[in-house]
């Protein structure tokens, strides 16, 4: 189907928004804490995880939403390639009926946490759109948001968490192989 018979709306959520239309928390602001249970009832603490990873993403989604369906192989690669050199991702459904959450995890072998908001985080981060997803560093602090499908996600991903090694080596006095000896 052409792309130029999508509603406006429609457009807008599949080629992304500006971040200031993401949410309530834009880049630079600290992302406040939320627990929330996965998909089988474990609580999870967001600055918990956080503080272990070098990058969390934090992606809203919702299994009627077909943006969100969309990018879930997006949200799957992305994990894949980065889930274990320090991105940690909490896929927080809004949906209310969690059986159905389970169903669509179990059908596609989402490997990542996926937590099952019953509507309060969602309204606390004043998510406007569906699929919005953010990322903070290890303090909670937001590096990037996006509303809509996040295309070239997980090369979003692989930057910031170079620029937090960056950092982290900088702070450290580490070389980080950019000199010219």
């Amino acid at each position: 189907m052409a792309f130029a018979v999508f509603s406006v709306g429609l457009k807008q959520t599949l080629i992304g928004r500006d971040a200031a239309e993401a949410g309530a928390y834009g880049v630079g602001s600290v992302a406040p804490d939320f627990t929330l249970p996965d998909v089988n009832g474990k609580p999870v603490s967001f600055h918990e995880v956080a503080a272990r990873h070098d990058i969390t993403l934090v992606n809203f989604w919702a299994t009627w939403c077909m943006p969100c369906r969309l990018e879930t192989p997006e949200l799957t690669k992305t994990w894949q390639q980065h889930g274990e050199k320090g991105l940690a991702l909490l896929a927080v459904s809004t949906d209310e009926d969690t059986t159905k959450v389970r169903r669509f995890v179990e059908e596609r072998h989402l490997a990542f946490p996926v937590l099952a908001d019953d509507g309060s985080v969602s309204k606390q981060y004043d998510v406007k759109a569906l699929p919005t997803s953010l990322m903070v560093d290890r303090n909670a602090k937001v590096v990037w948001t996006h509303a809509g499908i996040a295309n070239g996600l997980s090369l979003t991903a692989a930057q910031h968490l170079a620029r937090v090694r960056t950092r982290a080596d900088a702070e450290k006095g580490t070389p980080t192989g950019d000199d010219d000896d």
